[in-house]
């Protein structure tokens, strides 16, 4: 009776906690809610109505300005309501009979929330709040002006936001190129159908002398001083102008030339057209059609060069305008695989997605990760390794809920999961809203949670209006909830909430056989036998064989010893990283300092085995995690810091595996460890311990690798196959395992087959 009270108090606090929240608008959280309300109240839409952000409510731009111009011109009933912050600065732009069809109104308001529900039509540049949803019958028109060139080098935070408001566009108005440039920029080519024109402005005008340097985001002249140094060598003497984004005018303020600074916004449209000379890191924006006529120059560094824009067409095709103009449209081709990987943190799931990306068919479909939005170094790092033919959605923003509808989200990820949601449909669509919020209208003809752990993710994809719909099972996920970390379960209470998902799924899929008997038989009350599946990881064939031989660093031979030098991408300093010396005696163990993986036990076999092992016999473990002091301490009692090397993580781990005298592997537990297949493929001697997910890999090809699990058996294999000098190896045909591997993920998870 206690413990009921207790938890029905705890429900009434967190409730007044989400109310509490709502009405002080905590992270925006009363505006979300509001817009969420309204969406839902499924209003008729009013032909009449525009609504219009220009650089996401602060300033105007050229294209959104025309615009505007031109719909006033040809509806006579039109009512346009254009989003801003400063009232006065956009009035100004506007004639007094133009003003009397337009309502200013002001950002996060209830009235820009009911008017960005209700308009037929969306007008924009940039990016619109992510908590935007585009209703089935609205015509939302992207002119990219906010962000077409703005951008040189990888894709930033910025553009990982717009590129929500992209996938909720369905009409693409931008200055002389095709939107296939920025989709393929922004990760989502191909994806979705929408139609789109390009536009000019213009014939070429008669110019004046007149120089402009346009400043994309990222440009290198960020560095004031340096900015000021090309301002004195090359526009000095002329009459010039600094051009930035309107969120970056603030940033120049310190430059020697701060009056010369002007937004590219309305209020340069006349010195943009009438610049002889414009200078530009971004080769998007000096091709700009405003620019149309004057002599253009591409900025590398410090050094200037012609630019040549190429042939420009000034058809009145071309004519900026909502109404006029062929629209074209991009229409699908392939199917849409769309999959959620774990976040891409350095572990086994990672690795495999990876692998995966590198091996899809793209010329019959797109691959889609989905995932957040910011990334610590470790997960860009892995991410840039996923294939550029492959697209990814990155979530921007929180999940469009009322209050109410808060709890029902809490209870499926942080309670008791769905079983405690009283009424489950509420629950389903709620997560069906969130994947279309994110994903916009991408039609999903395979989802598939790759992971298995997050339950939000399982969420989104079981829930979405995917075809066919998969979820992963790396591990033994019965042994994944009773792991033990620095005293606690790590997964004891959250995974229980993905198994309750599973319902929602048509496949769950095992990557080794002896795994999916074990998950078939510990999670069976959550799904039917024949959900369960088995569709094996594949391997990046080439990848492998190309770094087995080549370090990719610079090696170094100090004291008997060998290093690679590699830069810390974080502190940028250079530092040592021991490699295998090809004269000494050396195994190689590679995974996850985690209690799963138990380097602890190897350790222990290792220091035994190696009173019968060369005197310079060394264990090199790369990998990193939570338990790594725990094992250095270890390492340390044992005297053994110059047998036993930790190297963290490394880029190249084949380059050890190939120059070691043998792999070995000690975990009790494993899904399908990729590292036991590229062991195969490079034809590495191998010791493994007999567990599942070992044997699923080594049972048919090279069951004599295999050993009991526990210290005394790994002792006596290590040494024995010293001292016999017989490795155990296979001639497996890793080629055909990686063809039948991808062709059981086809069939599977795209056609839905029983594999």
């Amino acid at each position: 009776m206690f413990l009921k009270t207790n938890s029905i108090k705890k429900r009434i606090n967190k409730l007044k906690k989400i109310e509490d929240n709502y009405h002080n608008n905590v992270n925006g959280s009363k505006v979300v809610a509001d817009y969420t309300s309204l969406f839902k109240e499924n209003m008729n839409l009013n032909e009449n109505y525009f609504f219009v952000e220009s650089y996401a409510g602060r300033a105007l731009s050229i294209s959104i300005f025309k615009l505007v111009q031109d719909i006033i011109s040809q509806r006579s009933k039109a009512k346009i309501f254009i989003s801003n912050t400063n009232f006065t600065d956009f009035k100004n732009f506007f004639s007094q009979k133009e003003l009397e069809k337009i309502i200013f109104v002001k950002k996060n308001s209830l009235q820009y929330l009911r008017a960005l529900v209700i308009s037929k039509t969306i007008l924009t540049d940039y990016y619109l709040p992510t908590y935007f949803m585009a209703r089935k019958e609205q015509t939302v028109i992207n002119t990219g002006e906010g962000f077409v060139g703005f951008w040189i080098n990888d894709i930033s935070q910025t553009e990982k936001i717009i590129q929500h408001t992209l996938l909720h566009s369905n009409r693409l108005l931008f200055d002389g190129i095709k939107p296939e440039i920025i989709m393929e920029r922004l990760r989502i080519e191909e994806i979705k159908e929408y139609s789109y024109k390009k536009y000019s402005y213009g014939e070429k005008r008669e110019k004046e002398e007149l120089s402009l340097i346009v400043l994309p985001r990222d440009s290198s002249f960020r560095l004031v001083s340096k900015l000021d140094e090309f301002v004195l060598k090359y526009l000095i003497n002329d009459n010039f102008y600094i051009i930035t984004h309107p969120e970056d005018i603030k940033h120049y303020q310190e430059s020697k030339f701060k009056n010369s600074i002007r937004s590219f916004d309305v209020g340069v449209e006349n010195i943009a057209s009438l610049a002889e000379k414009v200078y530009s890191e971004s080769d998007l924006i000096l091709n700009k059609t405003i620019f149309s006529g004057a002599n253009r120059f591409k900025i590398n560094n410090t050094d200037v060069v012609t630019y040549d824009p190429g042939e420009e067409n000034y058809s009145s095709d071309l004519s900026l305008s909502v109404f006029s103009g062929n629209w074209q449209k991009m229409s699908l081709t392939k199917k849409n695989i769309v999959i959620y990987a774990g976040g891409f943190a350095n572990n086994g799931v990672t690795a495999s997605a990876i692998n995966l990306s590198q091996n899809i068919d793209y010329s019959k479909y797109n691959l889609i990760f989905l995932d957040k939005l910011n990334y610590d170094l470790e997960s860009s790092q892995n991410l840039a390794k996923v294939s550029q033919k492959s697209n990814v959605i990155f979530r921007s923003g929180q999940m469009n809920l009322e209050v109410s509808e808060q709890i029902i989200a809490s209870q499926v990820q942080a309670g008791k999961g769905i079983v405690e949601v009283a009424r489950k449909k509420y629950a389903e669509l709620i997560f069906l809203r969130e994947s279309k919020r994110i994903m916009g209208d991408v039609t999903i003809d395979s989802a598939v949670d790759f992971s298995g752990y997050v339950v939000f993710w399982s969420a989104i994809l079981g829930f979405s209006t995917a075809n066919k719909k998969s979820i992963f099972q790396h591990n033994d996920l019965k042994a994944e909830t009773e792991k033990v970390i620095n005293g606690e379960f790590k997964h004891k209470y959250k995974l229980p909430r993905v198994f309750q998902l599973y319902k929602y799924y048509d496949s769950i899929i095992s990557v080794g056989k002896k795994t999916l008997e074990l998950n078939r038989i510990n999670l069976k009350k959550y799904a039917a036998f024949d959900k369960f599946k088995y569709v094996p990881n594949s391997l990046n064939l080439e990848e492998i064989r190309s770094k087995a031989d080549e370090l990719g660093v610079t090696l170094v031979h100090h004291e008997a010893k060998y290093y690679a030098l590699r830069v810390d991408e974080e502190t940028m300093l250079v530092e040592k990283v021991r490699i295998p010396n090809p004269e000494e005696y050396t195994l190689v163990s590679i995974g996850r300092m985690s209690p799963e993986k138990d380097q602890k036990k190897l350790i222990n076999a290792f220091s035994r085995a190696s009173n019968f092992l060369p005197q310079t016999a060394k264990l090199f473990i790369l990998g990193d995690g939570i338990l790594r002091q725990e094992l250095e301490h270890q390492i340390k009692n044992l005297g053994l810091e110059n047998k036993i090397i930790l190297t963290g993580q490394v880029q190249n781990p084949f380059y050890f595996l190939r120059h070691s005298n043998g792999f070995i592997l000690t975990s009790n537990h494993e899904g399908q460890p990729m590292v036991l297949l590229e062991c195969l493929a490079l034809n590495v001697p191998i010791i493994a311990t007999d567990i599942a997910g070992n044997r699923s890999v080594l049972g048919e090809v090279l069951p004599e690798a295999l050993v009991d699990n526990n210290e005394e058996a790994i002792v006596e294999k290590i040494i024995a196959q010293f001292q016999s000098g017989v490795s155990e190896t296979s001639k497996y045909d890793i080629a055909n395992y990686n063809k039948i591997a991808l062709e059981k993920f086809y069939d599977c998870v795209v056609r839905g087959e029983s594999v």
